[in-house]
């Protein structure tokens, strides 16, 4: 046999082998990808979440200080009543 057939061969090998890899490749790339945005989306519903809570209490606050300061206090206000 010649060199040249064994280089081509070699070569032809080589070529059919990254051919038949490189679909593995891409399926694990497709993989990866996949567990990345199924992590990003549930970072998300978590932090909506997390937001959603915190508007909540948000809400309540502005409503006891608008409470607490729609309290009517007596002349001289809060700290006249407590004196003796």
């Amino acid at each position: 046999m010649s060199s040249r057939f064994l280089r081509v061969t070699r070569a032809a090998a080589i070529a059919a082998g990254l051919a038949v890899s490189a679909p593995a490749f891409a399926q694990s790339d497709d993989a990866d990808l996949e567990m990345r945005v199924q992590h990003l989306e549930n970072q998300l519903r978590q932090l909506t979440g997390q937001n959603e809570e915190l508007q909540y209490r948000n809400r309540q606050l502005e409503e006891r200080l608008r409470q607490f300061g729609a309290a009517p206090s007596g002349p001289g206000g809060a700290a006249a009543a407590t004196q003796p």
